[in-house]
């Protein structure tokens, strides 16, 4: 999955948790309003199996994201470091297009 569709998933995940939703009733309603929902619902569907939240949600997220989850999962804040992930996975996100930003410049001044 895209890095910008886990920060937006994480975000909105974490929020609606923090609002009383259980994790299947948000992922249930992200997969409603998401425009791309086929990875959403198969995830729903992992969760309906009764698979625990850190293992359903693994092929989906990065080694790092995964093992913050499944330790998040395990003893508890779930919906904090959903919103600690996402916030500090945009900020990665911004520094990684800036650095992209710095390096095409000498490249434009090169070849024109």
């Amino acid at each position: 999955m895209p890095r910008r569709q886990q920060v937006e998933f994480l975000s909105l995940l974490g929020q609606l948790i923090q609002s009383g939703y259980s994790i299947n009733q948000a992922t249930n309603f992200i997969q409603q309003i998401s425009r791309e929902s086929s990875w959403v619902k198969n995830l729903n569907l992992e969760l309906a199996k009764g698979k625990n939240f850190a293992f359903a949600i693994k092929p989906y997220l990065n080694n790092s994201l995964n093992f913050q989850i499944g330790m998040a999962d395990r003893y508890g804040n779930l919906e904090k470091i959903l919103l600690q992930l996402a916030d500090f996975s945009e900020k990665c996100l911004k520094q990684e297009n800036k650095i992209k930003q710095i390096l095409r410049y000498p490249l434009v001044l090169v070849f024109y």
